[in-house]
């Protein structure tokens, strides 16, 4: 990079203290960092910034003597803040109600801080515009609750809570720095998004275990994205967002999808860092994104193309020819069904009861005609089977208010959905198939059959991408077993079924997750951490390691994969002569050495002894909490305990990023369309953090109003 490699400041002072200057009887904070230019009826910033330069910005002096606009200035521009009122702060909001839940004695004072930084809280998480608390509504809700408000100046603007949403914001990221203190290892997952009024941003969630073996999944950023999307692009962002939080020394992995400009995005971070990161080591491909690509393959191999799909279609297309039955039919398999045929039908349906609000109403007329709530009703002799019985069952009485779920083209699950609910909705679904206007949607029961076995030919990888996204658990331990486990599963459709156009899909299928599973076994992380999942360990490999040689690679050894486990856990040791990755982390090569003139084979046989102890002991019970074993085991097993707390932290997927950014859809609304790139990104982020006070225990920093607050 062209700048020089040092995080940006971020403490609470300036690189450089300004010159001091005396004003009597003027006690605000601010005035440390402002000087009088009496001939202007100004004030002028002395803040020496970090170029050496003094910032010299004047600003009109405040007829009334406020100090705000000269606070908003050091905040905005200089990063800094009122060092008091930061370490005096008051209790965090969440830790207020968590005591009032348990009844704990706590201060239940209302103060202009603790209620500023609840409705900030408030506007965040319920996508609120900060115009909100000017609305007359509110504020005659703030003064139902305490009339006090008024008198203490507790009603505010908006320009005043947007302010404290910065505040805020910046009390997170001083919070999270002193977490990742007390981290050795971080892994990272990426995602890029683009918002409701087209800015886009790139999300940066971090992933560490803590000495109290306790998961730490947390957005740290979400900067706005100039220029092209680019991987060269998306790497400076990253790299600036590791040098603002000083943890580039503890980057151990990088979870994105399987885009090429991720490629190039962890080629630079690895030229960047030079010795720290290995693009071909560390970066890792996101199962569900593989998932979702093995899926769309066999989708596509029944002539179905997910891109086709549309999440809306108006009344005019739902009459038109791309909706007339011959256009969504394809030669049938050896029993006259074809798949596309059916998924398209079933696709139509859903559009076509979805498109108005009468036909919606007619849909819900339908069901409690079957259901059997109109007398008049004559019920037809519907032969479901037991599995469709339980279905109906347990759709019960709110069965009224469904719908069909509409599929939509980026993600496969979504047609797994529509059809599951189709089956679930089956005799709802036939008996609609009667109306005139809708019977070119009917299925036969051979068609139903045949979406019976598409849904439990599908059914794992839906099960596994569930499995995968979860934030609570580790599972890069799980990534190599699911692999191998869908890969069979697929296969044994070859002698399950006998339709024609599954056989199809499951090649295609088959094809798309062979080539990430040879990807994965060629990095240390995804083997590393399933060997440290004490409920795993080396059986699944050594169990499967015929059908990983007949399938995917035929040089492929559970000795070699063990060989490898070893070599990575050399980093890791804690003996007196151990290569051990701290801040100061020394590379590969420089282990190689320090081993050799430190006595190699000491190393070796202490770590080897820890090794072979761990592996000979019978594996976990499948209900083991992993990370609560390593805890027990620490003490026993130090060197690996510390490679566990590096490898299980890793994500398997970027589901991370990627759900910050669904909670997000509604951030930007007509409503706030206006917003500026900050302040959304501060929103996303302060939403996030919002909804996971807890899991950091974070430290309760107040910033504080400054003075002169708006009182109407």
């Amino acid at each position: 990079m062209s700048k020089k490699r040092s995080s940006p400041a971020t403490s609470l002072q300036p690189a450089s203290q300004p010159p001091q200057v005396s004003h009597p009887g003027r006690k605000s904070w601010v005035w440390k960092y402002f000087v009088d230019d009496p001939t202007e009826e100004k004030v002028k910033c002395t803040v020496v910034k970090e170029d050496g330069k003094t910032c010299t910005t004047a600003l009109t002096r405040d007829k009334s003597s406020s100090t705000k606009s000269m606070g908003e200035h050091l905040f905005r521009k200089h990063d800094i803040l009122d060092p008091a009122k930061v370490e005096s702060g008051l209790q965090d909001i969440s830790v207020l109600i968590k005591k009032q839940k348990n009844n704990e004695n706590f201060d239940t004072k209302l103060t202009i801080n603790s209620l500023k930084k609840a409705i900030a809280y408030l506007i965040a998480d319920a996508d609120l515009p900060f115009s909100i608390v000017e609305r007359r509504s509110f504020r005659d809700l703030m003064l139902l609750l305490n009339p006090s408000v008024r008198a203490g100046k507790m009603l505010f603007s908006r320009k005043t809570i947007a302010m404290e949403v910065h505040y805020l914001h910046k009390s997170h990221t001083l919070n999270l720095e002193d977490v990742f203190k007390n981290v050795e290892h971080i892994g990272f997952t990426l995602d890029a998004w683009t918002s409701p009024n087209m800015v886009a941003f790139l999300g940066v969630t971090a992933h560490a275990i803590t000495d109290k073996w306790e998961m730490v999944d947390v957005v740290v950023a979400m900067p706005e994205v100039h220029g092209a999307h680019t991987g060269f692009n998306f790497a400076e962002i990253f790299i600036e967002v590791l040098d603002r939080y000083e943890i580039s020394d503890k980057l151990v992995s990088i979870t994105a999808d399987n885009a090429s400009n991720n490629s190039t995005l962890a080629a630079r971070v690895e030229k960047v860092l030079n010795g720290q990161f290995y693009a071909h080591e560390h970066l890792l491909g996101c199962m569900a994104h593989v998932i979702n690509l093995a899926a769309k393959d066999g989708l596509e191999a029944f002539g179905f193309r997910p891109e086709e799909l549309e999440a809306e279609i108006t009344l005019d297309q739902m009459d038109s020819n791309r909706m007339r039955i011959s256009h969504i039919t394809t030669p049938p398999d050896g029993i006259n069904v074809d798949l596309k045929t059916v998924i398209s039908r079933i696709h139509g349906l859903t559009m076509f009861v979805r498109a108005t609000p009468q036909r919606r109403d007619q849909w819900k007329t339908e069901i409690k005609l079957v259901e059997g709530h109109d007398p008049t009703h004559r019920k037809k002799d519907r032969h479901t089977d037991t599995s469709q019985q339980k279905n109906n069952t347990r759709l019960g009485s709110e069965s009224k208010d469904k719908l069909l779920v509409v599929d939509v083209k980026t993600r496969w699950n979504s047609t797994y959905d529509m059809l599951q609910r189709a089956l679930e909705l089956k005799d709802y679904y036939d008996s609609f198939c009667q109306r005139s206007d809708s019977k070119k949607f009917a299925l036969s029961s051979a068609e139903w059959e045949k979406v019976d076995q598409l849904m439990k030919f599908l059914q794992p990888l839906n099960d596994a991408t569930k499995l995968l996204c979860s934030s609570q658990y580790p599972t890069l331990n799980m990534s190599l077993p699911i692999y191998i486990y869908l890969m069979k599963q697929i296969s044994l459709v070859r002698s399950t079924y006998d339709a024609s156009q599954l056989l199809s899909a499951a090649e295609k299928m088959i094809e798309k997750l062979k080539k990430y599973l040879k990807s994965a076994l060629e990095k240390p992380a995804p083997i590393c951490a399933m060997i440290l999942d004490p409920r795993i360990k080396m059986l699944y490999i050594e169990k499967n390691a015929s059908f990983i040689q007949a399938e995917v690679s035929p040089t492929f050894d559970p000795d070699t994969a063990l060989s490898n486990f070893k070599l990575e856990a050399a980093h890791f040791d804690r003996s007196p002569a151990r290569c051990n990755p701290t801040k100061s982390q020394p590379t590969k090569v420089e282990c190689s050495i320090l081993a050799d003139i430190f006595g190699g084979d000491q190393v070796a046989s202490d770590l080897a002894a820890e090794i072979r102890n761990y592996l000979a002991e019978s594996n976990e019970p499948q209900k083991t909490e992993v990370l609560d074993y390593w805890r027990r085991k620490q003490s026993l097993y130090p060197s690996l305990a510390a490679m566990a707390r590096c490898y299980l932290a890793i994500p398997a997927t970027s589901a991370p990023s990627e759900r910050v950014f669904s909670r997000s859809k509604t951030v930007i609304g007509p409503h706030r369309g206006s917003l500026n790139p900050t302040s959304i990104e501060h929103l996303l982020c302060l939403k996030d953090w919002y909804r996971t006070i807890g899991t950091l225990d974070p430290t309760p920093y107040d910033i504080g109003d400054l003075e002169g607050d708006d009182t109407p």
